[in-house]
């Protein structure tokens, strides 16, 4: 992938939600930010301000919205837009339920029966493979015809792991060995060569900072 010039993304973690603490699967479903997560994110708008993001893109989904919407009040005026390509992958007919919950009541459709995890496919849903190829075209997609800006990406566990992959910046037998916390941010720097580097990655130092809203 050729970009005319340096290209940085600011791939960020949603805040924390009602059933990331119950470790439900929310794919295209939905929770609300917990107090925890709305403070997460207030950190992090906070630790943002005076970067120079030219532009903001998220997913549609409403935990991204609200994270989407708390950075952005810390920011001078951006342009937002939403993309479906950004949404976490499909868990189809399991969404809303825990592994433990799969794994009683479907035991032979469960993650524990794939000889590869990263292939298991969901009923009505996707795998890994799946998400990594629809976020690979959109994102070099992105990088090329916004190339020369700084863009923050408000985004999903799994598709945070699908543009690293992208960049060759996480390799796909270390997938499960990764954790994105909520509201991590990664920065990744990418020349005009197409090379690639992220410095921070995954980092949570926005919430060691004191920010409004966390009382």
């Amino acid at each position: 992938m050729h970009i005319p010039s340096e290209t940085k993304l600011y791939v960020i973690r949603h805040g924390e939600t009602e059933w990331n603490i119950t470790n439900r699967l929310q794919g295209g479903l939905d929770s609300p930010l917990t107090k925890a997560g709305k403070k997460q994110t207030h950190a992090l708008g906070k630790h943002l301000q005076g970067e120079p993001i030219d532009m903001l893109i998220s997913s549609p989904l409403g935990r991204t919205r609200q994270t989407t919407e708390i950075i952005c009040s810390y920011l001078p005026p951006i342009p937002v837009s939403f993309a479906d390509t950004l949404q976490e992958r499909s868990f189809g007919m399991f969404e809303g339920m825990t592994f433990a919950e799969i794994e009683e009541q479907f035991p032979a459709l469960s993650p524990n029966t794939a000889e590869d995890r990263f292939l298991w496919l969901p009923p009505e849903g996707e795998n890994w493979e799946h998400v990594c190829a629809r976020v690979q075209s959109y994102i070099e997609y992105t990088a090329k015809i916004h190339a020369g800006k700084n863009i923050a990406i408000v985004c999903h566990l799994g598709i945070v792991k699908a543009i690293l992959v992208t960049f060759g910046l996480l390799q796909r037998k270390d997938w499960f060995n990764v954790s994105i916390h909520n509201t991590s941010l990664s920065v990744i720097k990418i020349d005009g060569t197409g090379k690639a580097t992220c410095d921070p990655c995954n980092s949570e130092k926005h919430l060691h900072e004191r920010v409004r809203g966390e009382d």
